[in-house]
């Protein structure tokens, strides 16, 4: 008896750790596109019209991902925009260093 639990916690020591490192590698691998959330959402959109409910929770979660993403591909593109009207300027690097 004692060796059957003593078997039992050696193999489930952590059942989680092993998902968490799964997921973590998967989230370099497929980075989050604003592309790839379009599509999350359609298939959500899908599965919503069939099942009802029960995916209204990650259909809303990914659409706060989608404007959060989208806001800072905004964020980013300004900023891009900015720096490249200063360099056209004849700026130069003056600003920055």
């Amino acid at each position: 008896m004692e060796r059957c639990q003593e078997v039992r916690n050696k193999t489930s020591a952590n059942p989680i750790e092993p998902r968490a490192a799964l997921m973590k590698r998967q989230a370099t691998q497929f980075p989050i596109t604003s592309e790839r959330l379009e599509r999350a959402l359609v298939i959500l959109a899908y599965f919503i019209e069939q099942d009802g409910d029960v995916h209204l929770s990650m259909y809303e979660k990914f659409e706060v991902e989608l404007a959060e993403l989208r806001t800072k591909e905004a964020l980013k593109d300004r900023a891009h925009r900015r720096l490249e009207s200063y360099l056209n300027d004849g700026g130069g690097l003056k600003a920055i260093r």
